[in-house]
């Protein structure tokens, strides 16, 4: 049985024992990394639903179990670490009232999702699939980051369980080496999104641009930033700028974060419990310049449509709260 940070050393680093798959190509690109993987011990278990992929790698905590989701026409890919078994009502109840600041604690576009209905838990990361250009890099990328978010934060999750706790796992420092060795700067994020007919603004309060998106009278605002240790472009949407959630409505919140986020593909509604401060954050993986602007244009809108479409619900909660 290999430790954990082997298994994370794998996805990192394992030699190209194939050739090069042609990006966007994302059954080959899976076949290609399953070859690399079995060569450090993974199994490939089958799976009867097109599109689904599953993974076992040996870890100290036992296996750990990765899927894979990949829906073309809608040009995304899921990516699973998937809790050993179905949590029981009090394990749900217990895991709720602290999935939150373990989710917040997380990398942008990573987030553990339960079920309150059957207790299902999974750590999820969410891939846009870059117009068509997902290479091995990303997705290589992706379940490394995954599979060390779910190994980093699970002590914290398995704590209100009965499942045996591993040892916490330090931030690997390989993910810094993911980043490339230029990137666009803020001012050229502005430009692309006013190419894609954004409006782009410097944000007084830290590195950000801001932005807005207007539908049926409501305006949705919305913050982009760089987060350059893993080359990833953060989209985060608000349902008001000033809007923050009161300790008193802290629990009905995280209540509703949970049947928010479970079963999204990209992003995760989150809320910052020291300052109340609720958000949907996307993060995608910097595409090649040619691509920045459409790209941009297509991570807003991730954000831009899951605030949107959660207005009514949040109206609910947040009822008689300034804007």
């Amino acid at each position: 049985m290999i430790s954990r940070r082997m298994l994370l050393a794998g996805l990192a680093s394992l030699p190209w024992l194939m050739p090069p798959v042609q990006a966007g190509d994302v059954p080959a690109l899976v076949a290609q990394l399953s070859r690399e993987l079995e060569g450090e011990g993974w199994q490939r278990r089958p799976s009867d639903r097109p599109g689904i992929w599953r993974l076992d790698a040996p870890a100290q905590i036992g296996t750990l179990h990765l899927a894979i989701h990949h829906r073309p026409e809608r040009r995304w890919l899921a990516l699973y670490a998937l809790y050993p078994r179905k949590l029981v009502s009090s394990e749900r109840e217990a895991l709720l009232a602290r999935l939150a600041a373990v989710n917040h604690a997380l990398p942008a576009g990573v987030n553990f999702e339960l079920d309150l209905a059957d207790g299902d838990l999974r750590c999820k990361l969410g891939l846009d699939d870059g117009r068509g250009q997902l290479d091995m890099a990303a997705l290589r990328h992706g379940l490394y980051l995954l599979a060390a978010s779910y190994l980093q934060r699970s002590p914290v999750v398995f704590a209100t369980t009965a499942q045996p706790q591993p040892a916490a796992l330090a931030p690997p420092a390989a993910l810094a080496k993911a980043t490339p060795p230029s990137m666009p700067g803020l001012d050229a994020i502005a430009a692309a999104m006013r190419q894609q007919g954004w409006p782009a603004e410097p944000d007084a309060a830290g590195p950000f641009i801001q932005t807005a998106y207007a539908q049926d009278g409501r305006r949705i605002p919305l913050l982009v930033s760089l987060d350059r240790p893993l080359a990833s472009l953060l989209v985060e949407a608000y349902p008001g700028r000033a809007l923050r959630v009161p300790a008193s409505r802290l629990a009905q919140a995280a209540r509703w974060l949970a049947l928010a986020n479970y079963g999204l593909p990209l992003g995760a509604f989150d809320l910052a419990a020291g300052t109340g401060r609720l958000s949907f954050r996307h993060a995608q993986r910097l595409p090649a310049a040619a691509l920045l602007a459409p790209c941009l244009h297509d991570a807003l809108m991730v954000a831009s449509v899951a605030m949107y479409r959660q207005l009514p619900q949040l109206d609910t909660l947040l009822e008689d709260m300034p804007r």
